[in-house]
């Protein structure tokens, strides 16, 4: 059963009396506007807008080292409530509590001829998540693909988000293609997030 942050119901309303009796109608009353205060509190959090955010990273991103570990550091996000870059920038930090949905996209490319394989990783707090990588790879120079995955992950408030990667091959990067005359320029790499529950299930 699906967890709610709503601890009420309709009210069991007493029977009516059989003539007008003012201090029952007047309890009548009392017990609906209390009913109804409560749907209405609850359904402005339930239509509201929760936190959200929008991150691309407009420059490449290069490996240093191959297979080495390292996070990726977002631009200023286009979109953002709730969710903001912390110390360092490469931290997503959670003002609130709940279920996030985490849709992550890279521009992966490689300027070798032979295979060269991209991980993916989200950390949250610092450590990886159990059975989070994303693996792609590429078999020639000058390949590019885009890799792409969804996910709902449980994040308390003050939580921290990063974005792990590594490469086997230097000559692997996150590619952030130029405009040409027909198409805007390409960011090389994106991270959406947006809350789908308040309540931790």
């Amino acid at each position: 059963m699906r967890k709610t942050d709503y601890n009420f119901k309709a009210p069991a309303l007493p029977y009516p009396t059989s003539s007008y009796d003012q201090i029952s109608q007047q309890e009548h009353n009392k017990i609906l506007r209390i009913y109804f205060n409560q749907l209405d509190a609850s359904l402005q959090t339930a239509l509201d807008i929760g936190p959200y955010a929008s991150f691309a990273k407009s420059a490449s991103v290069a490996f240093a080292s191959a297979d080495t570990e390292q996070v990726i550091t977002y631009d200023t996000p286009t979109y953002a409530d709730g969710i903001t870059q912390g110390t360092p920038s490469s931290r997503i930090v959670f003002e609130g509590s709940g279920k996030y949905l985490l849709a992550f996209t890279a521009q992966i490319y490689s300027t070798n001829a032979s295979t060269v394989d991209f991980y993916f990783f989200p950390k949250i707090n610092g450590s990886a998540v159990t059975g989070s990588t994303i693996k792609a790879n590429l078999h020639g120079n000058g390949e590019t693909i885009v890799v792409s995955r969804s996910a709902i992950f449980s994040m308390n408030a003050n939580d921290y988000l990063e974005v792990g990667c590594a490469c086997s091959s230097t000559d692997g990067s996150l590619n952030a293609f130029a405009a040409t005359a027909f198409a805007p320029a390409t960011p090389s790499t994106t991270l959406a997030i947006t809350r789908i529950s308040r309540s931790i299930i």
